[in-house]
């Protein structure tokens, strides 16, 4: 019927660096770009890949870092090419690079997001998965925790740093604080152990999540980990234990985790109360209170590293504390 192309612009963005600097791209392969809001478009089709031209457009990613830079991807699949188009154009559409080593050839990708913080970090959602470069698109690496289903979209929260993840009928999923990702340079990987920065931590009670039946099934989301997010990397397996020591500002320890040390990323959550050990046992404050706001420590030990991160703890108003009691 010839309604399948030749009919829709497919994918459409603006530059987060400059207004009115327009990408637009169409089902049958072709690709727009205008300074000025849409008074004049340049095409750029001529300069698109060759095997990639005809293809449909199906995202566009202009850069945060760079107004002459934007990533498109490209599709295929509909017409039997399952191989993963996607590119880095620069110099305003002069010069394309195709990002796809580490991608399996028969993965078709599907979307592409660019870290707004650290211009190497990216994700590309695919056929078959969640994927992510820590090299601006040189190499990609399977993200794992997550079903190989086809993620339709992917959006960076700009205040808490989380990253939602779309799927294609699993649901939707979200990655909290994805700085441990950004901060992950090939120093840092060269280290034997070491902790990321935390974001702040807040204490409250939270709400069960919300819940669904239909048919056989029953659909419940799910809550964030409570309290404070805590990202070790350890370089290297040695069948040692690490330890993560939470301090208050005097210095004194309210809670502690120790676990094996794997290598990778390890991510563990604190739940801003006292750890056993730290509690009186008898006649002391309820064991499901909150520690006191204020600043704290979480230290790091492992394999001879000693590594410390500071962050803030605050506490919803009108819940108790330890140390505070009922009038």
């Amino acid at each position: 019927s010839t309604a399948e192309n030749y009919a829709v612009v497919y994918a459409f963005a603006e530059s987060p660096l400059r207004s009115g600097l327009l990408y637009a791209g169409t089902d049958d392969g072709r690709l727009w770009r205008t300074a000025n809001a849409g008074e004049q478009w340049t095409e750029l089709t001529a300069s698109v890949p060759a095997e990639a031209r005809g293809k449909w457009v199906a995202r566009i990613e202009p850069s945060h870092f760079d107004a002459g830079t934007a990533y498109v991807v490209f599709t295929g699949y509909r017409s039997g090419d399952d191989t993963p188009h996607l590119y880095r154009l620069s110099e305003e559409g002069r010069s394309w690079t195709r990002l796809a080593e580490g991608l399996a050839t028969n993965n078709p990708a599907i979307v592409v997001r660019e870290d707004p913080v650290n211009r190497n970090l990216l994700f590309a959602g695919t056929e078959f998965g969640l994927f992510v470069s820590l090299n601006a698109g040189t190499n990609w690496s399977r993200f794992g925790g997550l079903p190989p289903v086809r993620i339709d979209d992917l959006k960076i929260h700009p205040r808490e740093g989380d990253l939602a993840v779309g799927t294609h009928g699993r649901s939707l999923y979200v990655l909290d604080d994805i700085r441990p990702l950004r901060e992950l340079t090939p120093e840092i990987a060269a280290k034997p152990a070491h902790l990321f920065s935390i974001r702040p931590a807040h204490g409250r009670h939270l709400l069960p999540g919300w819940e669904d039946s239909l048919g056989k099934g029953w659909f419940s989301g799910e809550n964030p980990p409570e309290g404070a997010l805590l990202t070790v990397w350890i370089r290297e397996f040695s069948g040692e234990k690490f330890t993560l020591t939470m301090k208050n500002a005097a210095g004194q320890p309210v809670a502690r985790f120790e676990q094996v040390a794997t290598p990778g990323l390890t991510r563990l959550n604190w739940n801003l109360r006292l750890s056993e050990a730290y509690r009186t046992k008898y006649g002391g404050d309820s064991a499901d209170r909150f520690v006191p706001p204020g600043d704290y420590t979480a230290e790091l030990a492992h394999a001879g590293v000693i590594a410390k991160q500071a962050f803030k703890v605050t506490v919803a108003p009108g819940l108790p504390t330890h140390g505070t009691f009922k009038e």
